[in-house]
């Protein structure tokens, strides 16, 4: 039976250049932790994609997410560099690709997952604790002075307020819709489940239902 690659390019092997994709994605914090952000990889990307002889761009993925502007702004960067070198990039899912992960996958032409491989996760979530009654046991008082009212919006250490929550299911709407534009977009006519209550409400999917619905390819 013909490879992968085989069935894509033909019976010679190709020059595939790899990048791998591996860990939370988030700024950088120290210049010695790994993790993946568009400073780490803009210099690998454009070596794999602008190199001599290269009829691919392999992304490796094993990612869990992060950071939504990071993985945005790595999926613009590839979009660029694909339309200006004219390679495929096909990505390879390792134990997971999701949240984050999967809108790195979503770089690719081509998405390809092991059977036990976890993908999807198309949501947004914000978290935190709410300590007020804790400061309060210990007759500590909180003190905070601002310039515009939503200054210290969702202090942990004060009730939460109705507008501090609306403001901020606002800006995660709007950041789950861009993530749903770059699904939609990445996968076009190959999404085979119309229900987007399902298929964008953040829950996550076996390479196996994800290539029934679409998600993945192969």
């Amino acid at each position: 039976m013909a490879s992968f690659f085989e069935r894509v390019f033909g019976p010679r092997a190709p020059t595939v250049n790899v990048i791998r994709f591996g860990g939370t994605i988030q700024a950088s914090t120290s210049p010695n932790r790994k993790v993946i952000n568009l400073e780490r990889y803009l210099r690998p990307l454009e070596r794999a994609f602008l190199a001599k002889n290269v009829k691919a761009v392999a992304l490796d993925i094993n990612s869990p997410g992060g950071s939504a502007a990071q993985c945005n702004l790595i999926w613009k960067r590839i979009q660029q560099l694909k339309k200006k070198s004219g390679v495929p990039v096909i990505a390879f899912v390792e134990d997971v690709a999701a949240s984050g992960g999967y809108f790195l996958a979503c770089s690719a032409d081509t998405i390809v997952a092991d059977e036990n491989s976890i993908v999807g996760s198309i949501g947004v979530v914000a978290s935190s604790f709410g300590l007020q009654d804790a400061i309060a046991k210990l007759g500590i008082e909180r003190r905070t002075h601002t310039a515009g009212e939503s200054k210290s919006m969702l202090d942990p250490f004060v009730p939460e307020k109705e507008r501090d929550v609306k403001l901020l299911h606002e800006a995660l709407g709007d950041i789950h819709e861009n993530f749903i534009q770059v699904v939609e977009t990445s996968r076009k006519d190959r999404l085979r489940n119309p229900k987007e209550d399902e298929l964008y409400s953040g829950r996550i999917w076996t390479a196996k239902r994800a290539k029934e619905i679409g998600f993945i390819d192969e």
